[in-house]
């Protein structure tokens, strides 16, 4: 139930200010792709992505409190950082070729970030 609330105040919130997805998962720092699977009824809503809403909005106190109450996912903030950091190496360089030396090393670099390494 919490779920279809959350996904419907989210497209009616993109709908409301005329944004497309990948609009609005650029402002919010995520990938279209994760935006359209929350619409859909995909994903779970994390606490940092009700932040992220939060800060990129002109969110009213009701509504802050509708979405803080409907954090449907323990708190991986770390984690979730952690991939949108990753996310965001990607697609700064998505010309460059690496080697599977080099992607396994940069993996384990983030993996490490998670461990508190």
């Amino acid at each position: 139930m919490k779920f279809s609330k959350i996904k419907k105040f989210i497209r009616t919130l993109r709908v409301e200010t005329g944004e497309t997805q990948i609009e609005m998962a650029k402002r919010l720092g995520v990938c279209p792709s994760y935006l359209s699977q929350i619409e859909a009824g995909k994903r779970n809503v994390t606490p940092w992505l009700v932040d992220q809403f939060i800060k990129a909005y002109n969110i009213n106190k009701e509504q802050q409190e509708f979405l803080l109450s409907q954090r449907v996912c323990r708190d991986n903030t770390k984690a979730v950082q952690v991939l949108v950091e990753m996310q965001k190496e990607l697609h700064s360089a998505p010309q460059m070729t690496f080697t599977k030396v080099e992607i396994g090393q940069w993996l384990q670099g983030h993996l490490n970030k998670l461990k508190g390494e």
